[in-house]
């Protein structure tokens, strides 16, 4: 039975003539899709990275100073009150992923589950250690 009347008639289905890409073609789609990611994540991870050379080069080391010059600038100081923060997330992925979601409960989330993800897994090996060498 058929939904049309008279005799059924096999499947004929036209395939187009199988080409190969054109490479200025294929160039230029690469080329557009690499200048929009580095126009959107770019520009994050630029300015990002601007702002911790700044934090990282200012104030510069006292007279008399024994320790490297990042432990006396802004950046070394806030790393220091900031390390179990923000030790297991990398700032160009949390940018990406709240581009990418344009959300920022998913970011916050991820940057949550980095946070217990790396402390689980210090927690893990310092209790390994502590086992084995006393």
């Amino acid at each position: 039975m058929t939904l049309t009347s008279g005799v059924p008639q096999p499947l004929l289905m036209e395939l187009p003539k199988y080409q190969l890409p054109v490479l200025w073609h294929l160039l230029m789609n690469l080329w557009e899709r690499a200048k929009f990611f580095l126009e959107r994540a770019g520009t994050i991870i630029l300015y990002s990275t601007i702002g911790l050379w700044v934090l990282a080069q200012y104030p510069k080391k006292p007279v008399g100073g024994t320790e490297p010059d990042i432990y006396y600038s802004f950046a070394g100081k806030l790393g220091h009150m900031l390390h179990y923060v923000f030790a297991p997330q990398c700032f160009a992925t949390l940018a990406t992923v709240r581009r990418e979601t344009n959300s920022w409960g998913w970011t916050g989330f991820l940057t949550g589950y980095l946070f217990a993800l790396a402390y689980l897994a210090a927690l893990i090996v310092n209790n390994i250690t502590l086992l084995l060498l006393g």
